[in-house]
């Protein structure tokens, strides 16, 4: 038999209710310590935003482990009194079918999922054999190309939510509940109720409306610290502000707006490149599947961009015509100097590019376009 670690009831708002580790992205996994306050105020304001009802059905595609695979599905869930399908793992082809077939009515994904079924291949008579039920998607955990969105929202007769949040934050920051009213489409939300936000420069002073900055937060979702980390914590934790390394920008009605990560911006020549807006540019490609920009060291400007593309499968892609393409939409000094066809890209778990992967020489040993 086992024995207990404490009789102390494990209730409270200020006990630790679990430990999320970061992904490591840009460095060794950090332990954030979230509290059952943490959890219960950010999955209640997520469920007060997105109004969640008894009767709807989320089809699961996030892995529990995932912070938006816990809280925004499923305590969100149990907290509206909803029903939860589960896929042993996510199929895009089953998930295709119980979406389309009335089994579940609301989605909880992360970008790669949505990204999976926009481009599944069917007839038109599978396509017209029924009608999509879907009230509403909620996305988290990364950017969503607009592209994608409009492709998906096209496909199944639904608009997809946007949620941004952090391992930190319980995980739910802003929302943008484009299923209950217009809302302008790319912006990451509001801020939930009682979350302070605020975009700052690198002195911590808050920049102008509408100029880009890094994205700081305050509020009952904000976690207690770094697991056996005190120095991270202190970095990451001023005033009482979290700093999340998001670069974003708010506008006069309060709506914020991500452009990347604090640790992916390119200086070339001393010219801020976002990798998010290259990414966007070759994406929009009819022959581009997906992307990932990374600044590259240079002796001369500082940093060179330099892209992976992944062709569409039976694609002739050449890269003097993708970066003819891109010298048409972007100025000169975003171009990137040199692109990489790959069969694939490095990924985590929750699907997010590995760039840190891609810097430290990653190679894609089956090269080629995807099959």
């Amino acid at each position: 038999n086992a024995t207990p670690v404490s009789h102390e009831p494990l209730t409270g708002g200020d006990k630790t209710a679990y430990i999320r580790y970061t992904a490591g992205l840009t460095g060794r996994p950090k332990g954030a310590m979230l509290t059952h306050e943490n959890i219960r105020y950010s999955t209640d304001e997520t469920l007060r935003m997105l109004r969640l009802r008894t009767d709807d059905t989320v089809l699961a595609t996030i892995p529990f482990y995932h912070p938006f695979g816990s809280t925004l599905q499923t305590y969100l869930c149990l907290r509206a009194g909803a029903s939860l399908l589960l896929q042993t793992h996510f199929d895009p082809q089953e998930a295709y079918v119980l979406l389309r077939g009335g089994r579940a009515n609301v989605l909880i994904a992360l970008p790669s999922v949505l990204t999976g079924l926009a481009e599944l291949e069917y007839s038109e008579e599978e396509e017209d054999a029924e009608e999509p039920t879907l009230w509403f998607t909620a996305c988290g955990g990364g950017p969503l190309d607009p592209l994608v969105q409009n492709r998906f929202e096209s496909r199944f007769k639904t608009r997809v939510a946007t949620v941004y949040g952090t391992c930190e934050t319980g995980p739910t920051i802003c929302i943008n509940p484009s299923h209950l009213y217009d809302t302008p489409q790319g912006a990451f939300g509001r801020p939930i109720g009682g979350m302070k936000l605020r975009i700052v420069d690198e002195e911590d002073h808050e920049v102008a409306v509408g100029d880009d900055g890094e994205i700081v937060v305050q509020g009952s979702g904000v976690f207690q610290g770094y697991w056996n980390r005190p120095d991270a914590t202190d970095q990451t934790i001023k005033d009482g502000w979290f700093h999340t390394s998001d670069l974003g920008h708010m506008d006069l009605n309060g709506w914020v707006y991500g452009v990347g990560r604090l640790h992916d911006r390119i200086n070339k020549g001393g010219f801020s490149v976002y990798p998010r807006e290259v990414e966007s540019i070759l994406n929009a490609h009819p022959q581009v599947l997906a992307s990932a920009v990374i600044g590259e060291a240079d002796a001369k400007i500082g940093e060179e961009i330099v892209a992976y593309v992944v062709p569409r499968r039976g694609t002739t892609l050449q890269d003097r015509d993708l970066l003819q393409y891109c010298e048409e939409r972007l100025a000169r000094y975003k171009v990137p100097k040199r692109i990489t066809f790959v069969r694939r890209l490095p990924r985590n778990p929750g699907g997010t590019v590995m760039r840190r992967a891609l810097r430290l020489g990653w190679k894609d040993t089956e090269n080629g376009a995807e099959s």
